[in-house]
C-alpha cells in the first residue's frame, strides 16, 4: 500500500514505508481514513521487523571475518550499543605424564588478531613458554629474538631458542620461562614481536585479562 509513493527521504528499504506515510499524509489529506489505517498498520510492521533484524554484541561476535566483525561492532559504536569487553579465553589442558604420572598442564591463548600463540605449559616439574605462528621458525641470525612489550612499558628484546621441529620459539627452562611469566603477571597486555625464518616481522598484540586464575594451578603444580 505505501509502496506505491515513494519518498525521496528514504534512506533503505526498511525506511521506504515511514517516509512514504508521513508524505502521503501530508501530501494526501482527502485520504480515505481506511486507507491511513492500513498505512499505518503496515508501517508499523516493518518499522517493528527492522528493529528485530537490527545487529547485537551477540551477533557481531559470531562474525567470522574479522574485517567484517570489525565494522559490525563500529556500527554499534556508532549507534550508541555499549560494547560488552571479552573475556580472552585460555585453553586449558591437562594430561598425565606417562614417565612420573604427574599433571602435565598446559595453557593456550590466541592473539587478538589470531597470529600467534602463546602456550604456556608445566610438565614434570619444568615451566616452558612458547610461541607459535604457524610458520618455520628458527634462532639463528636473530631470528630467535623476540621484541616484547607489557602494556605501556618500554620495549624489551630476549633471545628465545627454536623448538626441535622448527615451530615455536620457547624458553624451555623454569630458570629462564618462570622470571618472563611473572614479568606479564597482573598486566592487562603484551605485544610481541616475532619474526619467522625469512619472513617479516608478526606484529601482535594478547589480552592478558584471567591470566592470573588460568594459570593458577600450573603454578601450584610446578612449585612457583
Amino acid at each position: 500500500m505505501c509502496a506505491k509513493y515513494p519518498c525521496k527521504e528514504c534512506r533503505d528499504s526498511t525506511d521506504l514505508c515511514v517516509c512514504t506515510m508521513k508524505t502521503y499524509i501530508l501530501s494526501k489529506i482527502s485520504l480515505n481514513s481506511c486507507a491511513i489505517f492500513v498505512c499505518i498498520f503496515l508501517c508499523f510492521h516493518f518499522e517493528i521487523a527492522s528493529a528485530e533484524t537490527r545487529e547485537t554484541p551477540e551477533t557481531c561476535a559470531k562474525v567470522t571475518d574479522s574485517y567484517a566483525r570489525k565494522f559490525c561492532y563500529e556500527d554499534l559504536e556508532k549507534a550508541g550499543v555499549k560494547i560488552p569487553t571479552p573475556v580472552p579465553e585460555w585453553v586449558i589442558t591437562t594430561e598425565k605424564s606417562k614417565m612420573d604420572d604427574s599433571n602435565t598442564i598446559n595453557l593456550n591463548l590466541k592473539s587478538i588478531d589470531s597470529s600467534t600463540n602463546i602456550n604456556i605449559r608445566c610438565e614434570e616439574k619444568v615451566t616452558t613458554v612458547y610461541f607459535t605462528l604457524g610458520d618455520f621458525m628458527s634462532d639463528i641470525q636473530g631470528y630467535g629474538t623476540i621484541r616484547y612489550r607489557v602494556d605501556k612499558e618500554k620495549a624489551q628484546k630476549k633471545n628465545f631458542l627454536v623448538s626441535t621441529d622448527n615451530e615455536a620459539l620457547g624458553l624451555w627452562s623454569s630458570k629462564s620461562s618462570i622470571p618472563f611469566l611473572k614479568q606479564i603477571l597482573g598486566h592487562k597486555k603484551l605485544t610481541t614481536e616475532i619474526t619467522a625464518y625469512n619472513a617479516s616481522p608478526t606484529i601482535s598484540e594478547f589480552d592478558l585479562a584471567g591470566l592470573e586464575g588460568a594459570v593458577g594451578p600450573l603454578r601450584k603444580n610446578c612449585g612457583w
